[in-house]
């Protein structure tokens, strides 16, 4: 809570620093919108994938996810 989401451009920051790119399209050629820029209230996270096609909280459509969506941890597993 409390960090803050900018945006210039598709690129994304978390507290100033780059996190990521919000594509503008899926591969399938449906648009998308990159989330809306502003601070992060409490109980709700910003996640995001680590390959360059996650569709995670880049995204207006997923947004920033509640705490009570949370159901595990995930874990690198290779």
């Amino acid at each position: 809570a409390g960090d803050e989401i900018t945006r210039q451009g598709r690129n994304i920051f978390i507290n100033g620093a780059h996190v990521g790119f919000a594509r503008s399209r899926t591969p399938d050629g449906t648009t998308l919108e990159a989330i809306e820029p502003g601070v992060i209230p409490a109980d709700r996270f910003y996640v995001q994938g680590t390959h360059e096609m996650s569709f995670d909280s880049r995204y207006r459509i997923n947004g920033l996810v509640r705490r009570d969506q949370i159901i595990g941890k995930a874990t690198v597993i290779f």
